[in-house]
Parts: structure tokens; sequence; C-alpha cells
């Protein structure tokens, strides 16, 4: 069983706060003013990392699971930043673009399987009763 880190509590919020935040926002603001500095693809990627968080804090919360952020959950979130990390950086290594697509599509990859894993038989099976 996956143990909750002792900070979860927050860390989830956090998260949230991380993938799908205001800062994700700006990639796709630049995007729109100077589409040549930040293709309009790479920024979608950008702003569309949050919901990975927003599935995490809903499958929780949803299935009757406290809002903490399991070490696995925190793998996920650090997986899919290290995705958009990747994607952002053929903006600034144009001519390594294809193997950084390859590291990025992994990383992405590897976080919606720990996900389904992880996440999958919490939508599957009953309502889990929260601890008062």
């Amino acid at each position: 069983m996956d143990r909750p880190t002792a900070d979860s509590r927050h860390a989830i919020a956090c998260s949230l706060h991380a993938l799908a935040g205001r800062a994700n926002r700006y990639p796709v603001g630049i995007s729109n003013i100077w589409p040549q500095a930040v293709p309009p693809a790479v920024a979608l990627h950008a702003w569309t990392a949050g919901a990975v968080g927003v599935m995490t804090r809903a499958t929780r919360g949803h299935s009757g699971r406290p809002l903490t952020s399991p070490r696995t959950t925190t793998l996920i979130y650090l997986l899919v930043i290290l995705s958009v990390v990747l994607r952002l950086a053929t903006i600034i290594l144009p001519d390594r673009t294809a193997t950084l697509h390859e590291l990025a599509a992994a990383a992405w990859t590897a976080a919606f399987v720990a996900f389904v894993v992880f996440y999958g038989p919490m939508l599957l099976r009953a309502w889990a009763r929260k601890k008062t």
C-alpha cells in the first residue's frame, strides 16, 4: 500500500497549483502574441498538463478517499512536469526536437500508466469511507 508523505495534505493542493495554475497559461499567452517564440502546440502541452492534477484530486475526492498525495501521486506529478519541461525545451534546443519529443512522450506515458495502475482501481471499487 502506498503511504502518504508527511506533508501530503498540502502536496495535492500545491501540485494542482503547479500543474493547473497560472504559470501554465504563460506559454499560451506568449504563443498568441509571438507564435515563433512559443509554437501553439508547445503552449497547449504546457497548459493542458494540469488535467492530471485535476484527475487525481477528483478521483480521490469522488471515491471518498482523503485528499492527500501519496508517493505514487507525487511521482505521477513529477513525470508530467518532466514531460512538459522536455516539451518546452524544444523551443531552446530545436536541433534536439526528435529526442526531446521521445523523452517527453516516455515521461507522459509513464505518468499515465502510473495513473491507470494506481487510480484505476479507485475508480472501479466502491466508495471508501473517510476517517473522521
